[in-house]
């Protein structure tokens, strides 16, 4: 799957070493560790994760380093629009990039064209959001209401099976969120990676303050986890979504190929995201499937990625 909103490549595809493969593995599972805690790990210095990491964002492997926000604490449900068009239009796209509650746009080959990942607060919002969609050229339209994330990711385990621990902090927190703290979510939603110092700068408060806060927002579930962007195109990773009907959920956390995963109300009661190096690996994740229910599914191929926030810059919160 390509990206189009943020670098384009100019290599089509690059080679990793088993360093590489680690490094990419844990920036997708905590992109705010600092080098040295990536160096620890890895067994390299400091300056060598450095090195590697700003050569995958030159290369255009990073496309960038989000936070995941959890958008239900400011009282916003999510849902998933797939929509088949009359005909592809950039014009379109460009209408729905402009439209704050979208968080996601990708092009997918398959009985869908598009999937949109978007946000309301209300019945109301929805339907006016689902006006603005639904032009002369949607031939159709399915809405899915998420309502439980499975799994999240952004890398398969297939990639690398390093897993690391996450550390709880031990201080405790009252359950309190000011515009300050929803400036930091903006600063960090795009940028998970930035500095202590750089958003204290912006913030106008001291760096420990700002730590303070960050781990305040963990804490109380403002903030899911820290993730980075992958241009699975240069790693020759195809990603696939799967909409279905099914009931088993473990399943989800065991299979290696599988990058996220979330319950629905609609249609289908279940979407997942499979990244897999060949078309065998997805088959084999389906027919594993098939051991374990009696279902009827719809695979989808993503092209392209044209939007991708878990906090859009002008989404009001």
């Amino acid at each position: 799957m390509r990206y189009t909103e943020y670098k384009k490549s100019k290599k089509s595809e690059i080679k990793l070493d088993k360093k590489d493969r680690t490094i990419l593995s844990i920036l997708s599972q905590n992109s705010r560790l600092t080098l040295s805690e990536i160096a620890k790990i890895t067994n390299i210095s400091r300056d060598s994760v450095n090195y590697r990491i700003n050569t995958y964002q030159n290369i255009g492997l990073i496309q960038g380093f989000r936070t995941v926000v959890n958008l239900k604490k400011f009282n916003y449900d999510n849902y998933h629009l797939l929509i088949q068009l009359k005909k592809f239009d950039e014009e379109y796209i460009q209408l729905l990039k402009t439209i704050p509650q979208i968080r996601a746009i990708i092009k997918y080959t398959g009985k869908y064209d598009l999937e949109i990942a978007l946000v309301a607060k209300n019945t109301e919002e929805l339907e006016s959001l689902i006006e603005k969609i639904k032009t002369e050229n949607v031939q159709s339209l399915e809405i899915l209401l998420l309502t439980k994330d499975y799994k999240t990711g952004s890398m398969p385990k297939s990639f690398d099976n390093i897993q690391i621990e996450t550390k709880d902090s031990k201080l405790r927190f009252k359950e309190t969120i000011d515009n300050t703290d929803k400036q930091l979510l903006k600063l960090l939603a795009n940028n998970a990676r930035e500095k202590l110092i750089n958003l204290a700068k912006e913030l106008n408060i001291s760096a420990d303050t700002v730590n303070y806060r960050i781990k305040k927002l963990i804490q109380q579930n403002y903030i899911k986890k820290f993730i980075c962007a992958i241009n699975y195109e240069l790693i020759n990773y195809q990603t696939y979504a799967v909409i279905i009907n099914m009931n088993e959920t473990k399943f989800f956390e065991n299979n290696k190929n599988i990058l996220w995963a979330a319950k629905t109300v609609g249609k289908y009661n279940t979407i997942f995201y499979i990244s897999t190096k060949n078309i065998k690996e997805v088959h084999s994740t389906m027919n594993e499937l098939k051991k374990i229910n009696n279902i009827e599914y719809d695979i989808l191929i993503a092209e392209e990625e044209f939007k991708y926030s878990y906090l859009p810059n002008d989404l009001n919160i």
